[in-house]
């Protein structure tokens, strides 16, 4: 598993730049990291600084093309013969990375049934529960790290290959079906995963078709 993260100068692919990707190779088999870098990208300004930390004076020291880091991710997924890549929130990274739109993603946000964990914790509720330690830091390689450890975790709570698997089930785009106002639906919808689309105005989520006939409220497919 490839675990990858970005950090972004804002929220939308379409005008904030790409500003850091890091990425830490997990093996299954080994439950442990055998390999973990970051790469920091040339922009001109960051929006997000009081977030992330990262200044433009590094950006432009340090930072190099999009095009070379892109390239380089894609080098190290390749020689380690990657099988799935792996992000919290993966929605988010993707949009961000359409040069690796077409990889097979994992969302460790939703896709995941960590262990004593919620569906739809960020990353900092997961860490905590899972490792008794919030995240470190909010650069990309700090987080896959994280989330590294939070495998660890999981292996030794749960079978994680058994956890994996059941993830990785394709997935359908489904929305709840009835989208007239209620409350008390839309606050069940986000408890099991469901984020509001305003360009469809209805609760969407990705799932696993069986999981779908199991939700509490009707849903219907979208794709």
């Amino acid at each position: 598993i490839a675990i990858l993260d970005t950090e972004t100068g804002g929220l939308s692919p379409a005008t904030d730049p790409l500003l850091e990707i890091g990425v830490a190779l997990f093996s299954v088999e080994h439950r442990a990291v055998i390999y973990a870098r970051s790469w920091l990208l040339h922009a001109e300004s960051n929006a997000a600084q009081s977030v992330n930390g990262i200044s433009p004076p590094l950006m432009a020291a340090h930072g190099i093309t999009r095009v070379r880091a892109v390239e380089a991710v894609r080098d190290v997924l390749d020689a380690a013969h990657v099988e799935v890549l792996a992000a919290h929130r993966a929605e988010f990274d993707r949009s961000f990375l359409p040069e690796l739109a077409n990889e097979p993603w994992l969302c460790t946000k939703f896709d995941v049934e960590w262990p004593g964990v919620p569906l739809g914790a960020s990353l900092n509720e997961t860490s905590l529960a899972l490792l008794g330690y919030a995240t470190r830091g909010h650069r990309a390689l700090a987080d896959c790290l994280t989330l590294a450890r939070c495998f660890e975790r999981a292996a030794e709570l749960t079978d994680l290959d058994a956890m994996l698997a059941r993830a990785m089930r394709p997935k359908v785009l489904v929305e709840v079906a009835d989208k007239s106002f209620d409350a008390e639906r839309n606050a069940l919808a986000k408890k099991y995963g469901f984020a509001w689309s305003p360009d469809a105005r209805a609760w969407r989520r990705r799932v696993a078709i069986e999981d779908a006939e199991q939700l509490p409220f009707r849903v219907i497919e979208v794709t």
